[in-house]
């Protein structure tokens, strides 16, 4: 038990003085299971978008016009 408290202790005071273990430097962002992750601006900027896009929404005439034409169209 000693042990383990003692590299824990190691750990952390390298985590706060900045200094990293070798391994940590050579790891990369993965997502989807093994793929390199590489973020796409633009389909962060829509995502972004879609998430506020009660703030940015504006009824007006056109917005209307094209709900009663899905109204009446029934699409």
């Amino acid at each position: 038990m000693a042990g383990s408290l003692r590299s824990l202790a190691v750990s952390a005071r390298r985590a706060l003085q900045g200094q990293l273990p070798p391994s940590a430097g050579l790891q990369k962002r993965r997502a989807l299971g093994d793929l390199p992750y590489k973020p796409n601006k633009y389909i962060e900027d829509w995502g972004t978008a879609r998430e506020h896009i009660e703030l940015t929404f504006k009824w007006d005439g056109k917005t209307l016009r094209t709900i009663a034409l899905w109204m009446v169209l029934g699409l």
